[in-house]
């Protein structure tokens, strides 16, 4: 199960559940606690902390309060060292605590005799989730039925951004007036039917209206929209071929040499290009994930590279901005939950660490840069997701907080009431598509979709609500995924035939379609094939959010 289809944590004044489990267990962890939600029983599980709220003094009062305490157990799980605080401090504060064991394997001794006087639920002994709920909820019934409601149907965590029901009730709707009107017009005289009596302009119009409804806070919306140039519907097996041409096209450059260069051309001239190897980083791994393509040959060069330019200190320097840093972070440790790699996981943390030491702001979240005083929402959503993965992977405080600071500072760039996310300290009421975009990606907070959407051109978008002389390919393909996590797949067609119509023949992708796009920061866009276009072509083709650990 994906987070963001996770139901909501229970935030109420009844007895409860608490969740506790390693993050690369949470696929099946999420499955298994469903099966219980949807049986009625209350639980809280990490995703219910609060923006703003101090994370170690929320989590403590949550096991403090809580009626049972679910253990779920993995070998990631004993390694980790937040996860044996969680359940040191239940037993402290004597909570009822129930062991899962996920799969069979050997306890360290300290934690087997800490469980020795409680009643082991081995998950891996039943063939289904459903037999396995079964037997906890009879055998531990005295202890949950506290924690039960009744029957309740599960709420999603994320916000909606439609209403999944008003299409049924519409549909209901019609067929029923359909069904009086035709009755109506068998009893009438044969000259009193209407000439039209189905007007198809009508279901167009009621169809395009929702996102107009739901503008973004500019003077002028940028123009045409996409309404009044659709673009061609592009095949599936067509985008899936484009993907795999844009994914070839990175593999003959990582054959040609790595680091990779942010433009097509040979050599690494440019001042941060960080950010680009590690998006072609994850196109390539989110490939070989998805079909096996490939080797993880090519992967192993971009982040051998990275690694390098870690060890010897030479990606700290220069302009490698906060954004690069994370990206890279990312990568590595995506890589890891495919292939375990030491070096990967010591890059992160050095990352991580030299940002957490030289780029905290003291007001919260984390600066553009070493030396400024100046935050980006763009790098706090990175670093959100970076120090996030970092924190399950190790167990260790500093990246959870790390995690929690960045997301606060995020949250904070949404005005009370507003309909998007801000850009960041000097922006002003800049109503960037890309921050949109990964908000939704990284947060799983679609609330500045609307207002993003709002900006389409021909099923692209621009960079932002200060310019609309052209299209920002990246921006597009971001905004394609964004849709694409929150089920609006006829948008993300939209944008994705956008940017398959920028194509080049050679799988290469421009980083926009102009020579000279500019944007509401003063960066001026180009019409040279990009490295991270082409990746994030690759993973919005195939559906793949690399910001969602």
């Amino acid at each position: 199960m994906d987070k963001k289809d996770l139901f909501k944590p229970y935030d109420g004044e009844g007895k409860y559940i608490f969740v506790s489990y390693r993050h690369t267990d949470s696929a099946l962890v999420y499955d298994i606690i469903t099966a219980f939600h949807k049986r009625g029983y209350r639980l809280w599980h990490d995703e219910g902390i609060p923006s703003g709220a101090e994370f170690t003094k929320h989590l403590a009062n949550k096991v403090k309060e809580c009626e049972v305490f679910f253990c779920f157990l993995s070998p990631e799980y004993v390694e980790a060292e937040y996860c044996m605080k969680e359940l040191h401090f239940a037993f402290k504060k004597k909570r009822r605590v129930i062991p899962i064991m996920l799969k069979k394997f050997d306890l360290p001794d300290d934690v087997e005799f800490e469980l020795s006087t409680t009643n082991w639920d081995r998950f891996y002994e039943f063939s289904t989730i459903e037999q396995f709920v079964d037997k906890v909820t009879d055998k531990d019934a005295e202890y949950l039925d506290p924690c039960k409601d009744g029957n309740v149907e599960p709420t999603l965590s994320h916000p909606p951004t439609t209403k999944k029901w008003i299409p049924i009730i519409i549909a209901i709707a019609v067929v029923v007036v359909l069904g009086i009107a035709a009755a109506f017009l068998l009893t009438r005289p044969k000259q009193e039917e209407p000439s039209t009596p189905n007007d198809p302009v009508t279901e167009t119009v009621t169809e395009e209206k929702a996102p107009a409804t739901e503008t973004a806070a500019t003077e002028e919306p940028a123009e045409p929209t996409a309404t009044e140039a659709p673009l061609p519907t592009v095949k599936p097996e067509e985008l899936s071929e484009s993907g795999q041409k844009a994914l070839k096209y990175l593999s003959g450059r990582v054959e040609a040499g790595c680091p990779l260069s942010v433009y097509d051309r040979a050599g690494a001239d440019e001042p941060d290009n960080v950010y680009d190897n590690a998006v072609a980083a994850l196109a390539l791994l989110s490939d070989l994930r998805k079909h096996s393509n490939h080797s993880d040959a090519n992967v192993r060069k971009i982040l051998d590279s990275l690694v390098e330019r870690v060890n010897d200190g030479s990606i700290f320097t220069g302009e490698t901005g906060t954004r690069s840093l994370a990206a890279a972070a990312v990568a590595f440790m995506q890589f890891d939950k495919v292939k375990p790699v030491t070096s990967y996981i010591k890059a992160a943390q050095k990352i991580l660490d030299q940002v957490l030491e030289t780029r905290g702001n003291s007001a919260g979240g984390f600066n553009r840069s070493a030396g400024t005083n100046v935050r980006s929402t763009e790098d706090n959503l990175w670093l959100y997701t970076a120090f996030g993965m970092l924190s399950s992977r190790t167990g260790n405080l500093p990246y959870a907080e790390g995690a929690e600071s960045a997301k606060k500072y995020v949250r904070s760039m949404m005005p009370e009431g507003g309909t998007f996310f801000l850009a960041g300290d000097e922006s002003g009421e800049l109503l960037s598509v890309r921050t949109q975009a990964l908000a939704a990606l990284a947060l799983q907070d679609g609330t500045g979709i609307p207002a993003a959407d709002a900006l389409r051109r021909n099923g692209g978008f621009p960079p932002d609500d200060r310019y609309s002389d052209g299209i920002s390919t990246e921006d597009t393909l971001l905004m394609a995924l964004a849709f694409r996590a929150f089920g609006m797949e006829e948008k993300a067609a939209q944008a994705m035939a956008a940017a398959y119509g920028l194509q080049r023949e050679n799988g290469g992708v421009p980083e926009a379609d102009t020579a000279d796009l500019t944007d509401g920061q003063g960066r001026t866009y180009s019409f040279a094939a990009k490295t991270s276009a082409a990746g994030w072509y690759t993973m919005a083709a195939d559906g793949d959010n690399p910001l969602n650990p």
